[in-house]
């Protein structure tokens, strides 16, 4: 099936507009590349297109918090978190300052005997 040039176009328009309100709903390139079925490159290159090239890190809203908050509590990473609840890990940190295990304690859990129900956190 070939496509007209009125069609190409309402297409292309339809995935700058998803890649604009996935931006600003704090989705990341490679989320939004996932989504969408496109590279990470070709979000990058529409985000900056439209002028929005480096998007504000996003407000969580509150039930996201409330999660985060909820699994930082229980020993998750950054980044176990925002794979969690779909952000950055980046805007995880901004919500959340110094919830994170420092190195110190990064390298003294490694070397704690762990048992068969203690969890492993990827620092």
């Amino acid at each position: 099936m070939t496509m007209t040039l009125d069609e190409y176009h309402d297409l292309l328009a339809e995935r700058r507009a998803r890649v604009q309100r996935l931006t600003h709903e704090g989705r990341t390139a490679k989320a939004i590349a996932v989504a969408l079925g496109i590279t990470p490159r070709t979000v990058q290159r529409i985000r900056g297109d439209l002028g929005i090239a480096k998007p504000k890190p996003p407000i969580l809203t509150d039930d996201e918090k409330r999660l985060a908050a909820t699994l930082l509590d229980d020993g998750a990473s950054y980044e176990e978190v925002a794979r969690t609840i779909g952000r950055s890990a980046h805007a995880v940190r901004l919500a959340f300052p110094g919830r994170g295990w420092t190195r110190e304690q990064c390298g003294a859990f490694r070397f704690e005997p762990r048992g068969p129900n203690r969890m492993v956190v990827a620092c």
